[in-house]
């Protein structure tokens, strides 16, 4: 799913390969929504996915048959390097494959793009936790994913953000994968159409466009300055490992609030204990239903026991064997002497 989504989404800024100045535009738009449209698309599906584990997870921990403890670690221990496995299929084939960014720095990226995709994958088990219908998991999810979109600086910047809502604009990881990504792809790379100039006021210059309408940089931390412009989260300042830890930060952070819900959801219950044994006698003892009784001694036998009464010891007559038979509700006890 990551990989054809964001193949399709390379293929449409396929132009943007070629790094000139009209094209950094369409880059810097590709490596938004390589890491925007994974972000949503999993995790809505890991809502639903999670929220039926979690109520199986709750019957069997309350059940007593494990501790919710162990299953939060073992859960952790896969979930971390499968957002690296992840991280793989979002941008290899699309992102250096088709929209040609800088292969030098594939590690770096793919670190990104697990640290945001397992903040999110928290945020979606958090969820799963909260509501107990999974649709409404569901819904307040794509609520999430819109209002860290809104609040990514891609839009608005922060600095115009009212001051009661700005603490929007740091919870959200996009906002920091957005910035990191940008930085690894543009920062040391060249581009065509313009040429340095000290002269000049930005320190490069576009002979085929003196009025600066498309002309961004000669260099990577160039253009940056320039899409700074328009997009207030990108930058030409290194934050790529503080932003890396933001984002587990906040993974962490729902993962431990997962943790206090699950521990209280999972409170109480009756643990399933191990049956007694029956002790083996000498004397051959047997209950069985009346089902049984009809296949073992025929349909005749099984008639005679539906009396009330337990009645003098009788015999079968087909095999010879002494018995006394007993009813009690739906079932009939047996006891037959051994000869």
């Amino acid at each position: 799913m990551y990989l054809m989504s964001n193949t399709f989404i390379a293929t449409l800024y396929l132009q943007s390969r070629d790094r000139v100045q009209e094209q950094a535009m369409n880059r810097a738009w590709c490596i938004i929504w390589h890491i925007a449209v994974p972000s949503n698309m999993g995790p809505v599906t890991a809502v639903y996915g999670l929220n039926q584990e979690f109520h199986a997870v709750r019957r069997e921990v309350r059940a007593g048959m494990y501790g919710i403890l162990p299953y939060i670690i073992a859960q952790t221990l896969v979930q971390i390097p499968f957002m690296f496995l992840l991280s793989v299929f979002c941008i290899t084939a699309s992102g250096y494959g088709v929209a040609g960014w800088n292969p030098e720095h594939w590690r770096t990226m793919v670190a990104i793009v697990a640290a945001d995709l397992f903040a999110w994958e928290c945020i979606a088990q958090l969820l799963s936790a909260i509501f107990s219908n999974a649709l409404l998991g569901i819904l307040m999810f794509m609520r999430l994913w819109f209002q860290s979109l809104f609040f990514a600086g891609i839009y608005i910047e922060e600095e115009a953000v009212p001051l009661p809502m700005r603490w929007l604009c740091r919870v959200f990881s996009l906002r920091y994968s957005i910035n990191s990504m940008t930085y690894t792809e543009f920062h040391d790379t060249t581009w065509k159409g313009a040429v340095p100039d000290a002269a000049a006021p930005r320190g490069y210059s576009c002979p085929n466009d003196p009025t600066y309408k498309h002309c961004v940089g000669h260099k990577g931390t160039q253009v940056l300055d320039s899409l700074h412009n328009t997009f207030g989260v990108i930058s030409n300042e290194d934050k790529v490992v503080s932003n890396i830890y933001c984002c587990l930060i906040l993974g962490f952070a729902c993962k431990l609030i997962f943790t206090f819900i699950a521990v209280r959801k999972t409170r109480g219950g009756t643990a399933v204990k191990p049956s007694f044994e029956v002790p083996v006698v000498a004397e051959m003892v047997k209950t069985v239903s009346r089902r049984s009784s009809r296949l073992f001694y025929g349909e005749d036998f099984d008639e005679s026991l539906r009396t009330p009464d337990h009645g003098p010891e009788r015999k079968d007559e087909a095999n010879n064997i002494p018995f006394v038979s007993e009813q009690s509700g739906s079932s009939v006890i047996i006891q037959v002497e051994t000869l």
